[in-house]
Parts: C-alpha cells; structure tokens; sequence
C-alpha cells in the first residue's frame, strides 16, 4: 500500500515482481531511496519500482538465490542482509557485493544508525558493524 497525502487515504499495490505469490510469501521492505522503491521478495530476489510501484525490475545480480533478504539503506548505499549468505551491498545500481559475513548467532532484531549496522543476537549480546569497511568495491 502506498499514500500520497500523508496517510489521509492509502492505495493497493497490486503489481507484484517475478513470480511472487500474495499468497504464499512476504515482502521485505520496502526501503525508499530517492524516487526509488525497492523491496526483497521471500526466495525471489530483490527489486525496485521507479514508477511507485506499477512495474518492477529485478535488482539481484550477485546476491545468492533462495534467500529471504532484509534491506537496509545506510547513507547513498542499499544493504541486504541474510542469515547464511551475509552482507552486501548494491553498487552501480545494478549488481550486489559481498560486503561482510553474518554474526555467529542467530538474529532477533537488525537496524541501522549511520553506518553502523547493530545485530541483536539470541545468546551472543549485541553484534556492531561498521559497512564503511567494506570489502568489496
């Protein structure tokens, strides 16, 4: 659902990318970055609608596929986040880089402040981690 006057009256969203399910899955999201929308679709992938949501595009070149993705925008940059897979970051609009590998604890609770990602933990306390030091270009 999206609203264009500050929550007085909201509109349906009922263009969904690739081949998702309203069904049978979830949405990730969605993360505003300028005129921009993206969101992560369970298994699918991430993508992004320019035109408020009529039409998508597929944004996942580098990311591992049959995931469930958890978006952050940090700064400029958009974050995507997976338990097994780990941190990346989208660069050039268009591909996905490895950033940093997933802490070794399951996660309760994710967010971001600056450029610090914190990761609350099931038994390790809380993980912090700086994305500016990030390895890849």
């Amino acid at each position: 659902m999206y609203s264009n006057n500050r929550g007085k009256s909201w509109s349906l969203i009922d263009t969904y990318p690739g081949y998702y399910d309203p069904n049978n899955g979830r949405i990730e999201g969605p993360i505003v970055m300028g005129n921009t929308v993206y969101i992560a679709v369970y298994e699918r992938g991430v993508f992004r609608s320019a035109d408020r949501g009529k039409t998508w595009e597929s944004v996942s070149d580098g990311l591992p596929q049959g995931h469930s993705w958890e978006l952050f925008a940090v700064g400029k940059a958009l974050i995507a986040v997976e338990g097994e897979a780990g941190i990346f970051q989208l660069k050039h609009d268009r591909t996905w880089v490895f950033v940093k590998p997933y802490p070794p604890d399951s996660i309760n609770a994710m967010d971001v402040l600056d450029t610090t990602l914190y990761a609350a933990t099931g038994e390790q306390g809380v993980y912090r981690i700086d994305l500016t030091e990030s390895s890849g270009d």
